[in-house]
């Protein structure tokens, strides 16, 4: 009986290479495409020892070889196909990636080969083509220079790669225009800008923006169009930028910019397309309607733009059919509207203020899909916050996102909150992934959906996905300071505190994320043993609202680790006199953290029992702080993870569980 081969994962740079139009050759001299084929082994099998690749598999005139340092990888690639242009030239493409891979007896697997085949696929003879990702390990190589190349829908591929080719003497320099598969689309972009408000009432400025942003939710939907997310594109708001310099800038290859008009039940809308190369015109309309027919202008704003940017685009907006065309009231309208802008507060506050005005707008218009959506947003953040009782918010938030899609199944800020109940009141996570990617089937460009996606993902354990989703999210909305913590997030659930320090730093400071950020920095200088760097950044944070519950966590485990007793349990008593403690949230967890620095396990125990059975959502991260890997073993904490339906990751866990720590969170002695 053949014996289970050993299977091994580890993170590797991929390189693919293929001999361009070899099988056709074969047909007419094989004798040379033979004598071509030798040859380029013996050069890639060279320069693989001397960068120190491992050649992994040969299948007849292509390689794929594995590399420990995307440096390595892109110095063997030109290395090699500057020794093929010279005689015996040997026309060869290559494509390379990184991630995790997946090694055993019969060879190499995993998503970062696929990526890696379909980005060799798109190159041209002589050339090498790279992944974002493998771009941005060379941004400090001065001897590794690179150019984009576009951005590219692949085959099996869930999100958008962003390719680039290695510029160096002697090497042809693909562009947009010179490569090309059968396995690959190129991605248009385009951002819009928020549009004017020409109404004679100042105050209807929420008009103007709410419709820029129902317009930026048109062409969101549209399959194989990249849409610059709405924070980013409304940073620019009020400033005049030149267009080419801010498609640079949001990696956008068009920009919508135009004016809104609001007279009694008539709207007037001007909109212009920009080429963000040249600055050219492609478009400029106007469109005169009744306000009864404002969804309806929204979509043809978006068809006619999907129309002038690419035929296939227009092919796909047609392929999706016409949104619902419900009979609006204007009055309903504009309070949906004042909702939207509520909800981007972020805020417990805010959140408060937009479900008012939804149930506004829902007395004036029961079926109204767009009001029940962003209900749904405000009852999940008030979840989420503590501001109301888990099972009352969610159970809510599920309703409202039911009734919605049942209206019009593309809303997809309804999926997050179908996939927020199901994660964190149902603690049943598969089924929020399931529905989050129901959301992304129909709205593949809304940001929120994939931040969501990487949370669950983090969840789940499967952190290089939930990095690469967190990523493209940020790609989306590059200027927004929540998809750069998110981002920084998924990082630290990752465990990947360098590179979660390094956005941290490079971060643009921002009232929203600054005191988020420090509380992230904090626990990173707390679990690595700089206790003085921690004491500061939780300090700072103490200071600031909104953090308050992290920083006496953070500060009552620092002190009782540093065998300061009296001091823990000071804040120990500070946490139980926070606000949050009235509500169904109780600060159960932070406690639990403070109660572990005191070695008092059964009081931890016992506090995570009662975040528990209220649901705490950030419950669902346990497994990845390294805090709580020492209580691997205790029944007590095994059944709280099966309870929650995260067993399956035992394996997991103890993997992480050799992550150094600061001696003394378990035995209560002083570091």
């Amino acid at each position: 009986m053949n014996q289970p081969s050993a299977r091994t994962r580890k993170l590797a740079a991929v390189m693919f290479t293929d001999m361009v139009g070899y099988t056709a050759l074969m047909q007419t001299d094989e004798a040379d495409a033979r004598r071509m084929r030798i040859h380029q082994h013996a050069v890639i099998e060279r320069m693989c020892r001397e960068f120190r690749g491992t050649l992994v598999q040969n299948y007849g005139d292509g390689n794929l070889i594995l590399f420990d340092s995307s440096v390595d990888a892109v110095r063997c690639g030109t290395a090699v196909q500057k020794i093929l242009q010279r005689e015996p030239v040997v026309p060869l493409r290559i494509g390379i990636h990184m991630g995790e891979v997946v090694l055993d007896d019969d060879g190499v697997y995993g998503d970062c080969v696929n990526v890696a085949s379909r980005i060799e696929s798109l190159s041209i003879a002589g050339a090498i083509l790279i992944s974002e990702k493998v771009n941005g390990e060379l941004q400090n190589q001065p001897h590794c220079v690179t150019v984009p190349v576009g951005e590219y829908r692949l085959k099996h591929v869930t999100n958008p790669v962003k390719v680039f080719a290695v510029k160096a003497d002697g090497l042809p320099l693909p562009d947009s225009t010179t490569v090309h598969s059968a396995k690959a689309t190129l991605l248009r972009s385009i951002a819009v800008l928020p549009f004017a408000n020409m109404s004679s009432d100042a105050d209807a400025e929420y008009f103007s923006d709410g419709i820029t942003e129902e317009i930026i939710n048109a062409l969101v939907r549209i399959d194989g169009l990249r849409v610059t997310a709405r924070t980013s594109s409304f940073a620019f708001k009020g400033q005049n930028v030149d267009l080419r310099t801010l498609g640079r800038q949001l990696g956008v290859n068009s920009i919508l910019e135009g004016s809104v008009r609001k007279s009694g039940n008539r709207i007037r809308i001007t909109a212009q397309l920009i080429d963000t190369a040249d600055g050219f015109h492609l478009f400029s309309e106007t469109w005169d309607r009744d306000m009864k027919d404002i969804f309806p202008v929204q979509d043809e704003i978006a068809r006619d733009v999907a129309g002038m940017l690419e035929g296939d685009l227009h092919a796909a907006f047609a392929e999706r059919g016409p949104a619902p065309e419900p009979a609006v009231n204007f009055s309903a309208y504009q309070y949906y509207l004042k909702a939207l802008r509520q909800l981007h507060g972020l805020t417990p506050h805010s959140a408060s203020a937009a479900l008012e005005f939804c149930n506004e707008a829902l007395r004036i218009q029961p079926g109204f899909a767009l009001a029940y959506s962003a209900m749904s947003s405000a009852l999940l953040l008030l979840g989420v916050s503590g501001r109301l009782s888990t099972r009352d918010a969610y159970t809510r938030a599920r309703q409202s996102a039911r009734r919605a899609l049942a209206i019009d199944p593309d809303l997809g800020q309804a999926y997050i909150a179908i996939a927020g109940a199901r994660a964190f009141q149902d603690w049943n996570v598969p089924a929020a992934i399931r529905a989050i990617r129901k959301g992304l089937s129909r709205s593949s460009g809304e940001v929120a959906l994939h931040a969501m996606h990487a949370t669950l993902l983090s969840i789940s354990q499967e952190h290089e996905l939930a990095v690469e989703e967190a990523q493209y999210a940020l790609r989306l909305d590059p200027l927004s300071p929540a998809a750069t913590l998110d981002y920084a997030t998924t990082l630290f659930s990752a465990r990947r505190y360098g590179d979660c320090l390094d956005v941290i730093a490079s971060a643009t400071v921002s009232a929203e994320v600054d005191s988020s950020f420090r509380a992230i920095r904090g626990w990173i200088n707390l679990f690595r043993g700089d206790y003085e760097s921690a004491q500061s950044d939780f300090e700072y944070c103490r200071a600031r609202n909104g953090m308050q519950r992290h920083a006496l966590a953070g500060l009552g485990l620092l002190h009782a680790l540093l065998g300061l007793h009296s001091e823990a349990r000071d804040y120990l008593a500070a946490l139980m006199r926070h606000p949050s403690v009235a509500t169904e949230q109780g600060m159960h967890l932070e406690r639990a953290m403070v109660h572990l620095g005191l070695a008092e396990i059964d009081e931890a125990l016992q506090q995570l029992g009662h975040a528990a059975e209220q649901r705490s959502a950030e419950l669902l991260m346990l497994e990845n702080i390294p805090l709580w890997d020492g209580l691997w073993g205790d029944a007590r904490y095994e059944r709280l993870i099966n309870r929650m339906g995260l067993a399956r990751h035992h394996a997991h866990a103890a993997r992480l569980a050799g992550t150094p720590m600061p001696q003394g969170i378990y035995a209560g002695t002083r570091p």
